[in-house]
């Protein structure tokens, strides 16, 4: 998916990447800007394959968004413009968006699981095998059992707040 955007009043067509913690700016880009200096940095940009990236140095830029206006670092590349989180989060709209589509799971350790499994699928604890005809299976639960707990995967460290 492409945003539409003006960087330092020049348009730009960023690939919206919420997997990327900065915002990258094509070099082609940045020359027809003008190619103001750039700033150096010690930042190790990787792709996400973990392949480094060659980074021509970053560049304090003046973001709109539609009608959100921000500022912030674009760091300058050869290739493909891409919106990172740090950018995405400085525009509300967009932001609020990305909110709405976390999930959020919490596990009910004071309720009698049993009690609720039987009123949310009463069918599954009906007498006979339904409609399971080639074998038959019992559902036996556990009493005093924990949730066992996954450890979640990696995500950019822009996005831990919004995760958690």
């Amino acid at each position: 998916m492409y945003v539409e955007a003006k960087v330092n009043q020049h348009p730009v067509s960023f690939l919206l990447d919420i997997g990327s913690d900065i915002t990258l700016l094509n070099g082609d880009v940045w020359r027809s800007m003008g190619s103001r200096k750039l700033e150096n940095t010690s930042v190790v940009v990787k792709n996400a394959s973990g392949s480094s990236m060659k980074i021509h140095g970053k560049l304090w830029c003046e973001i709109q968004i539609k009608r959100s206006r921000s500022e912030g670092y674009a760091y300058v590349k050869p290739h493909n413009s891409l919106l990172g989180l740090e950018w995405i989060q400085e525009n509300e709209d967009m932001f609020y968006y990305m909110r709405m589509m976390v999930a959020e799971v919490k596990a009910d350790h004071n309720g009698d699981v049993a009690m609720k499994l039987k009123e949310t699928y009463p069918e599954v604890f009906e007498e006979g095998l339904g409609l399971c005809t080639k074998e038959k299976a019992d559902l036996l639960l556990v009493g005093d059992v924990r949730p066992v707990f996954k450890a979640c995967r990696p995500v950019p460290h822009a996005a831990v707040e919004a995760v958690e």
